[in-house]
C-alpha cells in the first residue's frame, strides 16, 4: 500500500510539474530548441528505417522492427492446431479456431557510434484465429492451407520494457487514447489537434489514397526512464510525438509519412531538442525519437 501511495504521489507531482511547464503557448515552449533533421538513407525503400543526422558530427541511427510473436495461450484450445488440420484434410470441413493469447512485439534502435542498442519489448493481450481450407494441388494431391489472423488489444493493459545492453532502463504502460487518461490528458489537450478540426477528404489520386490509409493512431505511454517519471504522447494526425521527463517537456519528434512519395508532399522527419533543460544524455533524445517511430508502427496493428 505504501509503495502504491508513493507511485501515486510521484504521478501527481509529475502532472503538476508538467502542467506548470505547459502554462505558456506551444511556440514559446519550443523556443530555443535545436532542430535536427533525420535524413533517410533510402527514401525509395520505406521498409528500411536508416537515417543520418548531424549533432556534433555526422551520425547514423536505425530503427528495426523485429516483428511480433505469440508468447502464451490464456486458455487451452478446445481443438488443437494439429487436430484441426487433420479434420480439414480428411473431411474437407473448414475448421476455424480462435484463442485468447498474449503477444510480444519487439524492435531495436541501433546506433553506429559506440552506444549500446536499445531493445524495445511491448506486451499485450489479443486473439489468434486460424482458418483452414482443404485445397487440391496441381499434381492432384490434397493439402491444407492455414490462414492466421492476429488481433492485438493494445488498449487492454498493454505494457512495455526498454533495455540497454543487459540493463533495463525503462518500463511503461501503453494508453491508446491519451485524452481519456488522467495522467496524459493535460498534455494531450495542450498539444493535440482539436477533435472538431478533423476533416474527411476523399482521396483523388492513388498517392493520396495510400497516404490516407496509413494515418497513425493516437497513443501515449507513461512510466519510468533512467529512474525518473517520463511520458510520451503522439498525435496521429500531426505525425508528432512529445516527450516529457522528470516533470518537464523535453523534446518533440516530427515523423514522416512513408507512403508519401511526391517530393512536394514529403516531410523530412526532425527532432526539436529542448537544449536548455536538464535531462538524460543528449544522445538519448535521438534514440527516443526512433523509439517513437517504432511505436508509430507497432501500435498501428
Amino acid at each position: 500500500m505504501r509503495a502504491m501511495k508513493s507511485i501515486l504521489n510521484h504521478e501527481l507531482l509529475f502532472v503538476a510539474g508538467t502542467m506548470l511547464s505547459l502554462s505558456v503557448p506551444a511556440q514559446t515552449l519550443e523556443a530555443g530548441s535545436d532542430s535536427v533533421a533525420f535524413i533517410k538513407a533510402n527514401r525509395a525503400n520505406f521498409l528500411v528505417d536508416k537515417f543520418t543526422f548531424s549533432d556534433g558530427g555526422t551520425r547514423e541511427i536505425r530503427m528495426r522492427n523485429d516483428g511480433s510473436k505469440l508468447v502464451s495461450y490464456k486458455a487451452k484450445a478446445v481443438i488443437s492446431n494439429t487436430e484441426g488440420a487433420l479434420i480439414t484434410f480428411f473431411t474437407g470441413i473448414d475448421v476455424s479456431s480462435s484463442n485468447e493469447v498474449n503477444f510480444k512485439a519487439e524492435g531495436t534502435v541501433i546506433c553506429n557510434d559506440g552506444l549500446p542498442d536499445w531493445k524495445i519489448a511491448l506486451f499485450c493481450e489479443g486473439t489468434q484465429e486460424k482458418s483452414r481450407e482443404r485445397v487440391k494441388n496441381n499434381d492432384g494431391s490434397l493439402s491444407v492451407n492455414t490462414e492466421t489472423i492476429n488481433t492485438y488489444y493494445w488498449e487492454k493493459n498493454a505494457t512495455g520494457l526498454l533495455t540497454e545492453g543487459d540493463d533495463t532502463v525503462g518500463f511503461f504502460k501503453i494508453v491508446m487514447n491519451p485524452r481519456e487518461d488522467s495522467l496524459l490528458k493535460p498534455m494531450a489537450d495542450y498539444f493535440f489537434l482539436p477533435v472538431q478540426v478533423q476533416e474527411v477528404k476523399k482521396p483523388n489520386t492513388m498517392a493520396q489514397f495510400m497516404a490516407a490509409s496509413v494515418t497513425l493512431k493516437d497513443y501515449g505511454i507513461s512510466g519510468i526512464f533512467r529512474g525518473q517519471l517520463f511520458a510520451i504522447i503522439s498525435d496521429g494526425r500531426q505525425y508528432k510525438s512529445w516527450v516529457f521527463y522528470s516533470n518537464k517537456y523535453l523534446c518533440m519528434f516530427q515523423a514522416d509519412n512513408p507512403m508519401l512519395l511526391r517530393k512536394k508532399d514529403i516531410v523530412t522527419p526532425y527532432i526539436l531538442i529542448k537544449s536548455s533543460e536538464s535531462g538524460p544524455d543528449r544522445r538519448d533524445f535521438f534514440r527516443l525519437a526512433m523509439m517513437c517511430r517504432y511505436l508509430n508502427s507497432a501500435l498501428g496493428k
